[in-house]
């Protein structure tokens, strides 16, 4: 029997919105903080844990890629030209 996904509470849907526009400039620990945790590694690592909050975060990388007009073809092309 699968678990069915939550609804996320505001600090959730924070942490994976900020988690989806990092790139990487942050550690998991300042972006749990940004989000109003208590802003630790372990903590993000639960966080990413749940499946609702990975399920956004997805969905919101996605949203960014189809807005910046950027596919996995068109990257694969930009990267051949370099």
């Amino acid at each position: 029997m699968e678990k069915k996904d939550k609804l996320l509470t505001p600090k959730q849907y924070q942490f994976a919105i900020l988690y989806a526009e990092n790139g990487g400039t942050m550690s998991g620990g300042a972006i749990c903080k940004k989000a109003g945790y208590s802003g630790t590694s372990d903590q993000c690592k639960r966080l990413l844990d749940n499946s609702s909050i990975c399920g956004v975060i997805e969905a919101h990388r996605n949203d960014i890629r189809i807005a910046s007009g950027y596919s996995k073809s068109r990257m694969i092309r930009e990267l051949d030209s370099i």
